[in-house]
C-alpha cells in the first residue's frame, strides 16, 4: 500500500451512536517531543521571516502528539534530523511511515518509510502545509478547531478530507456524518448528509492548491501558486437507479447437433454403417474398432494394442479395481489409440494381479472428433458420438 492512502483510511462500520475508542495514553510516552526538537526539525517554523508567512502554530503543536480520526486511526509526528516522521495506522493494521525531509526553509521531498524511495514533495504555504505525489494526488494540511488537524487529500476530480484531533477528543455527531458522507463518496453511493455535517470542519474556503512545484536552494524564495478555491462540499458520484438499466434481452443460444457415428444418414459421408451401440468384451469381427483392440501389458504398463490400421477411440473401465479412477464404481476413462500402435492406460507396477477384468468399447476416429461413452459395464456396451461444430 503506497503512503499517499493514508489520508484515505476512513473505516467500514462507523457507529452513530458510540463514540470513536481512544487509543492507550501509555503509548503517547514514547512519541513525546517537546518544542525544542520541533523548532530544530522544522527550520520554517522557527523562522517565519525567511518564509514571509506567520509561524504556524498549530502545526508546532502537532509534534510529538498522538491523534485520533473518527474511525480509530491514529496520526503522529515525530521530528528528526531533517524534518518530521508521519506514522499513520489503523486498527489491526501495521502502521504507514513517511519521511518529509526538508531542503530548505518552505520546501522539501516526501520519501517511503521502507525503503526511503521519493515519493512526492511539500511546501509550507500560508493555510498549512501541501504534499504533491508523483502520481499527481495531492494532500492539503490545515489547521481546524480543538487543536486537530484536516487532511484533504485529491485524485483527479475526487476529494476525502480526514479530521485529525489531540487523544480523548470526543466525535460529535456532525464528526461522524460527515466520515460516513466522505466513505459513502469514495464507494460512488449516493448519500445526503443533514445540512451542516458534510465537507472537512473548519475547511478554509481559499487555500493554496497542489500543483507543480520547482524545488529551491538554500533559503530562495519558490514562485507561490495561484490561490484557487476549493468546492465547499466533496463532488458526489451518480447514484445507481434501476429504472435507467436496460431491459433485459433474449439471447439467441445454438444448439450442439450430436448424432451416433453409426447414424445411417452419415453413410454417405464415407462412415460405415453399424450399429449405434456396440458390444464389448465379445469375440467380434476385427473389423469393428473394439475388435481392434486388445489389451496387453509392455512390462511398465497396461494399454490398449490397436491393431486396425485407423485411430480407435475407447472408454474403458476395470472390474475388479476400487478406490481409482478408472475403476467401473467411478464410471469410465476415455482416451485414443494410434493405427497399430500401443496406447498406454497405467502403470503395471500398481497392478498386483496377473489378470484384470477390463471393459471397453472402441469407435472408429480419434478421441476429440469421436466420443465413446461406455453406456454400462455389466454386460459392457457404448455408443459412439461424433460432435460436429
Amino acid at each position: 500500500m503506497g503512503l499517499k492512502e493514508c489520508a484515505l483510511l476512513v473505516g467500514l462500520s462507523l457507529s452513530l451512536d458510540q463514540p470513536a475508542a481512544a487509543e492507550s495514553a501509555a503509548s503517547s510516552k514514547v512519541l513525546a517531543t517537546r518544542d525544542s526538537a520541533v523548532v530544530k526539525a522544522i527550520p520554517a517554523l522557527a523562522k517565519p521571516e525567511h518564509i514571509g508567512v506567520p509561524q504556524s502554530g498549530w502545526l508546532d503543536g502537532l509534534a510529538g502528539r498522538r491523534m485520533v480520526a473518527v474511525d480509530g486511526s491514529t496520526l503522529v509526528l515525530t521530528a528528526t534530523e531533517d524534518g518530521v516522521l508521519r506514522e499513520t495506522a489503523v486498527p489491526g493494521a501495521a502502521p504507514l511511515r513517511a519521511h518529509l525531509s526538508f531542503l530548505n526553509n518552505r520546501q522539501g521531498t516526501v520519501s517511503d518509510g521502507t525503503d526511503e524511495h521519493v515519493v512526492g514533495v511539500f511546501r509550507l504555504t500560508r493555510a498549512g502545509l501541501v504534499i504533491d505525489y508523483a502520481d499527481d494526488t495531492a494532500e492539503s494540511w490545515t489547521g481546524i478547531a480543538d487543536g486537530g488537524v484536516a487532511v484533504n487529500q485529491t485524485s483527479g476530480d475526487s476529494a476525502l478530507c480526514t479530521a485529525w484531533y489531540p487523544e480523548g477528543h470526543n466525535f460529535s455527531m456532525a464528526d461522524r456524518q460527515r466520515a460516513l458522507a466522505a466513505y459513502a463518496s469514495r464507494l460512488g453511493v449516493s448519500y445526503t448528509p443533514p445540512a451542516g455535517s458534510s465537507g472537512c470542519p473548519g475547511r478554509p474556503t481559499v487555500a493554496d492548491q497542489p500543483g507543480p512545484t520547482k524545488l529551491g536552494s538554500g533559503d530562495r524564495k519558490p514562485t507561490a501558486a495561484p490561490l484557487l478555491p476549493i468546492p465547499s462540499t466533496v463532488l458526489k458520484q451518480a447514484a445507481l437507479d434501476g429504472t435507467q438499466l436496460r431491459p433485459a434481452e433474449p439471447i439467441l443460444v445454438r444448439t450442439a447437433a450430436v448424432r451416433p457415428i453409426d447414424d445411417p444418414a452419415l453413410a454417405a459421408e464415407g462412415i460405415a454403417e453399424a450399429p449405434a451401440v456396440w458390444r464389448a468384451n465379445v469375440k467380434e469381427d476385427v473389423q469393428s474398432p473394439s475388435g481392434c483392440l486388445s489389451v496387453e501389458a509392455d512390462g511398465a504398463s497396461w494399454g490398449f494394442r490397436n491393431r486396425c490400421n485407423y485411430p480407435v477411440a475407447f472408454a474403458y473401465c476395470v472390474n475388479d479395481m476400487t478406490g481409482t479412477e478408472n475403476s467401473c464404481n467411478a464410471g469410465a476413462v476415455s482416451g485414443s489409440v494410434p493405427p497399430n500402435s500401443f496406447g498406454a492406460l497405467f502403470a503395471s507396477k500398481s497392478i498386483k494381479d496377473s489378470e484384470h477384468d477390463f471393459r471397453w468399447i472402441g469407435c472408429k476416429g480419434e478421441d476429440g472428433r469421436v466420443t465413446a461413452r461406455l453406456v454400462r459395464s455389466d454386460p459392457p456396451a457404448g455408443q459412439c458420438l461424433r460432435v460436429r461444430s
